[in-house]
């Protein structure tokens, strides 16, 4: 799985997720590219997108994307905080079909968009 980390979670998270390809926005020469341009370019590179941006789906229109979109909820973007997360991450970028922004989990800390 080609995930891309969002600048608001710390590199360091993938390191969490040792079966995937991560890279983060700064790895890929995007950092300070605004939301909507930043999905553009990961289209066709990445098979998933991780965020802690409760606002993108506010704001872009996910579930036309060709990747899954996961807006994680934590206290903070502190690795601390993100670790209990680290089974449903990579559960949630494996799954297939979900309804957009279902919860993962039986505390929605996390949210998948799949596209449709």
């Amino acid at each position: 799985m080609r995930v891309l980390l969002d600048e608001n979670l710390p590199a360091d998270l993938a390191t969490l997720l040792p079966g995937d390809e991560v890279k983060t926005v700064g790895q890929m020469g995007w950092a300070g590219i605004l939301n909507g341009e930043l999905l553009g370019l990961a289209k066709g590179q990445f098979d998933a997108f991780l965020t802690m941006d409760k606002k993108l789906p506010e704001h872009q229109k996910i579930t036309d994307l060709p990747f899954g979109v996961l807006v994680l909820r934590a206290p903070s973007n502190r690795l601390v905080h993100l670790r209990p997360l680290v089974s449903q991450i990579s559960m949630g970028s494996q799954r297939s079909s979900l309804a957009p922004w279902s919860p993962l989990g039986p505390n929605p800390r996390l949210l998948l968009a799949r596209p449709r």
